[in-house]
């Protein structure tokens, strides 16, 4: 069992825990799992499990490297998907145009008498 490993403030260890044995030199295996969270640029955060195996001659600081590169890993996952990229000139004129046709739709149901562009009779 290791205490106190160093991870980056947006990280959380979760639990160590042996998930068996090395076949050919028969040392523990162990799971370290940490939680790492990721906020977004609209403010919402996302969380992912991220877990390193480790035999019991892996340093402290081999562990630790290992979870900074699965965090990383996370971490780049989440920007490609999570970001928004800026919209390029075709798409503000077609949300123009989107614009515009609800605004005249609108328009021309409110200069209509009940309200609605097609009028449909009574219903008997």
């Amino acid at each position: 069992m290791i205490d106190d490993l160093w991870l980056p403030e947006d990280t959380a260890f979760l639990q160590e825990n042996v998930v068996g044995r090395n076949a050919e030199t028969g040392g523990v295996i162990t799971n370290h799992k940490a939680m790492c969270k990721y906020v977004d640029s609209y403010g919402r955060s996302h969380y992912q499990e991220v877990s390193v195996l480790a035999t019991a001659d892996t340093s402290k600081a081999e562990i630790e490297d290992m979870l900074g590169h699965a965090r990383e890993n996370f971490f780049e996952w989440a920007r490609q998907r999570y970001s928004k990229p800026a919209a390029t000139i075709d798409q503000k004129k077609e949300a123009g145009k989107s614009l515009e046709e609800i605004r005249i739709y609108g328009i021309s149901r409110r200069e209509s008498t009940n309200n609605k562009i097609y009028y449909k009779g009574t219903k008997e």
